[in-house]
């Protein structure tokens, strides 16, 4: 079989293996042989479900309910797949439904004669070695479809096929229907493609090719779209048919150890991450350094005024405080609880998704996920229930995952990660008396542990770190700002430098009493390495990288800053700083404030570039645009939610955009064509 398209019709009956396993079952229906429940159940049926299923139950887009259910084995497997939908169907999830609402409706199917089945048994027979023979060779089923990596992503990941119901598998094999559209496009100018489409609006086509490739197309640059026949199944023998099903059977779980041997294809390699191009925005805080500052010239303080929403898209439940990563083209950007997100930059057509709940709660629940790392081909998510996980950066799917460390102390991976050479760099943040801060490196290949540095003794808490760090390659050091300690030690409230290769500290610096905890900025002046920290008392420390002796302090705010945030222009010495609800231009080299813009919300991140426009994000959910030679007001714009990451910005073919992320939703920025 050339492709193995396993599409499962819809149906409300189609129960969900996953949650099946991952939850225990709800309780017996309350209303079982209750007339008025069941009247009552087709009312909501008929309103909610009859669209799909018929009227009565007799069947539509949807499968027929008034019959054997061959995929629900009780009533507590129709309430089930009702309230959460089944994954890879047209069936969606109602969780507004209340249990009494969702148990009438099960009242009211079952009153129609419907009646659980039992699961097809496998064939005795049946050889799932042959199988496996048959799907990796002359099946050719991996040229849609993978098994722990091996294959393509064009169709379902069938790592985990086995959850299902062997009669479900059995019917998927018919591939009734084909739910993608396979079309031949004609180009202006170049070769003829062929492949699925993934993704498409009224000037872009997304075209999964049979090789694995997403090609972006402008609709502009294409001449004609032909729909095609997709590549069909071979025909299959009984014996072949048993073979496959009963090895898809076998398969329970996407095995890790053996996707994390996989060598993705290159995404970002780490020479480009090191001397970034900054059409590309390719760490958290735009570069090794931390500078957050963009080269882009093409929005100016002459044209900001002129911005406009461009495109808009959802983060799933929850709000998110991530900062996203853009690569060629393509934006990654972390929603809550470490589900990940990949869309098409230029018009935010949707590329993949990743979706990952958490295991255990945190009893001390922290703020939104910041962000992701991106490396070679692998993009790096930490989790709030402190999982690091590593995903391919071209199809989103799993390649590994580390347990850093127990939830239950009140510690949860919320900073984003930041990628090296060989190695990708974690910290945590965390809240209450067991929450202990600490700083580890992994293997990005296999997500092993090359070393972990912990920041206070083990009967200590606090000196937590999750904001990102900056590198110096040259002297092969990390620096990173650490939060307040409960024994006050030499990391508490500190800024630390530690050897990369090892974990080794090489010198701590303390700050004031809660001043710790944010990001730091790397910058040279007149052959003199130094170190910018603002700390959340206002005070601006610049710090030699090589002594830790301080070169200047300067008090920047008499108040608290609750989320201090920096841009750097290295080509002015000129430091932005989000101070509470004022913006400031100051001096680096002396400290003086050149000017200071009053906000009426909260600042959460900031962004300058070379065009002399800076960006920055309020509490309130606005972002704006400030003229970076004296603060005024140039743009705003009021998005649906509370702000709490920075802005970025990149540009994808010659057009320049800048990003932010609000509440659930990223918003996409740039002038008018």
């Amino acid at each position: 079989m050339r492709a193995l398209l396993i599409t499962l019709a819809a149906s409300a009956l189609a129960l969900s293996a996953v949650l099946a396993v991952a939850q225990d079952a709800p309780p017996a229906n309350p209303f079982a042989d209750d007339a008025a429940a069941a009247a009552a159940g087709k009312v909501i049926y008929d309103s909610t479900c009859a669209g799909c299923h018929g009227g009565g139950g007799i069947g539509g887009a949807g499968l027929p309910l008034n019959r054997t259910l061959s995929r629900a084995a009780d009533e507590a497997g129709i309430f089930r797949i009702i309230r959460e939908g089944v994954a890879d169907t047209k069936m969606p999830a109602f969780p507004a439904l209340s249990d009494e609402n969702t148990w009438r409706i099960v009242s009211y199917i079952s009153s129609l004669g419907a009646s659980p089945g039992a699961p097809t048994p496998l064939v005795a027979a049946a050889n799932g070695g042959a199988g496996a023979q048959f799907f990796f060779g002359r099946g050719g089923c991996t040229a849609c479809h993978e098994i722990d990596g091996l294959g393509h992503d064009l169709a379902s990941d069938l790592s985990a096929i086995g959850l299902k119901p062997a009669a479900d598998i059995r019917n998927a094999l018919k591939h009734e229907p084909i739910p993608r559209r396979f079309v031949t496009v004609t180009m202006a100018q170049g070769p003829r493609l062929s492949g699925f489409v993934r993704g498409e609006d009224l000037s872009t086509l997304h075209l999964k090719q049979p090789d694995g490739k997403l090609a972006i197309l402008a609709k502009a640059n294409i001449r004609s779209i032909a729909d095609a026949n997709p590549l069909l199944p071979l025909a299959m023998s009984d014996t072949e048919i048993d073979d496959l099903v009963a090895y898809l059977s076998q398969r329970k779980a996407r095995n890790l150890a053996e996707t994390a041997k996989l060598l993705p294809t290159s995404v970002l390699s780490y020479a480009r991450i090191a001397a970034p191009d900054f059409r590309n925005w390719v760490t958290h805080r735009g570069g090794l350094e931390g500078g957050n500052f963009s080269t882009l010239p093409g929005i100016s303080a002459a044209t900001a005024s002129r911005l406009q929403a461009r495109w808009s898209a959802q983060l799933g439940d929850g709000a998110t405080a991530a900062t996203p990563l853009v690569v060629d083209g393509v934006i990654y950007v972390a929603g809550a609880a470490g589900n990940v997100y990949a869309f098409d930059a230029q018009s935010g057509i949707p590329i993949w998704h990743f979706e990952r709940r958490p295991v255990l709660e945190n009893p001390s629940p922290m703020g939104g996920n910041r962000g992701v790392a991106v490396l070679e081909g692998r993009v790096f998510v930490g989790t709030a229930d402190n999982k690091l996980i590593a995903l391919d950066a071209s199809s989103g799917r799993q390649l590994w995952e580390r347990q850093t460390g127990s939830t239950l102390d009140g510690t949860a991976m919320t900073g984003a990660p930041l990628a090296l050479r060989t190695r990708v760099v974690t910290g945590v943040a965390g809240a209450g008396p067991k929450a202990r801060g600490w700083l580890e490196a992994s293997d990005p290949v296999t997500g092993k542990s090359l070393w972990r540095f912990d920041t206070v003794p083990q009967n200590a808490a606090g000196a937590m770190t999750a904001a990102m760090g900056a590198y110096e390659a040259q002297n092969v050091t990390l620096y990173w700002s650490t939060t307040r300690a409960s024994d006050d030690g030499a990391n508490s409230d500190a800024i630390i430098a530690l050897n990369a290769n090892s974990g080794a500290m090489t010198w701590s610096h303390k700050l004031q009493p809660g001043a710790g905890g944010d990001s730091v900025v790397l910058a040279d002046r007149n052959k003199r390495a130094l170190l910018l920290h603002l700390g959340r008392d206002g005070l601006l420390t610049i710090l030699d990288r090589m002594t830790a002796k301080p070169v200047l302090t300067q008090s920047l705010s008499k108040e608290r800053v609750a989320t201090p945030s920096l841009s750097f222009d290295r080509s002015s010495d000129v430091l932005y700083a989000g101070l509470g609800k004022a913006v400031a231009a100051v001096d680096s080299r002396t400290g003086k404030v050149l000017w200071r813009s009053a906000m009426i919300a909260e600042v959460r991140g900031l962004l300058a570039t070379r065009g002399g426009a800076v960006f920055a994000t309020l509490a309130d959910g606005q972002a704006v645009a400030l003229d970076a030679k004296g603060g005024k007001l140039l743009w705003n714009f009021r998005a649906a939610g509370p702000m709490a990451g920075t802005p970025v910005s990149y540009a994808v073919n010659g057009k320049q955009f800048v990003a932010v992320t609000a509440g659930n939703m990223l918003y996409a920025f740039a002038l008018p064509s």
